[in-house]
């Protein structure tokens, strides 16, 4: 494993994430519509990049929290502030600046902090019953 300051990596691996989100927006515009969704195109107008981002973010999160956990031995639990923060400061800010891509930003920001999130009080819970378990 490689030693490394855990708060600055939590957030560089959060900066990370929330650059994604671009990244990912513009992955979800340009992604090809499955032939089932031709029959509903009010659908695939209002919601098919949207949802093609949301399911990006979800895969794209959970590898960045598998590459922290196997390659830097960062655990979510550990440093949770850091790794939410540039999502959540990125959401506002372009809550402020540019507001027709507020959407957009939220369908990718909403599922990678619930999973962030969630990661983090499993983790925190698994590992208070593995001290107690210890404790015993």
């Amino acid at each position: 494993m490689i030693k490394v300051n855990k708060k600055l990596w939590s957030f560089i691996f959060g900066c990370l994430i929330a650059t994604s989100f671009l990244w990912l927006i513009s992955f979800g515009k340009n992604a090809h519509v499955l032939e089932y969704f031709h029959q509903h195109p009010e659908f695939v107008v209002d919601y098919y990049a949207l949802l093609v981002t949301a399911l990006a973010t979800v895969f794209l999160t959970a590898f960045i929290i598998l590459i922290m956990n196997k390659v830097c031995d960062i655990h979510v639990r550990e440093h949770p502030f850091w790794l939410i923060l540039p999502s959540f400061a990125f959401t506002i800010i372009t809550m402020f600046t540019s507001q027709f891509m507020l959407a957009s930003i939220l369908s990718a920001a909403i599922p990678a902090l619930s999973i962030l999130v969630v990661t983090a009080i499993i983790d925190r819970l698994a590992n208070i019953a593995s001290v107690r378990n210890s404790a015993s």
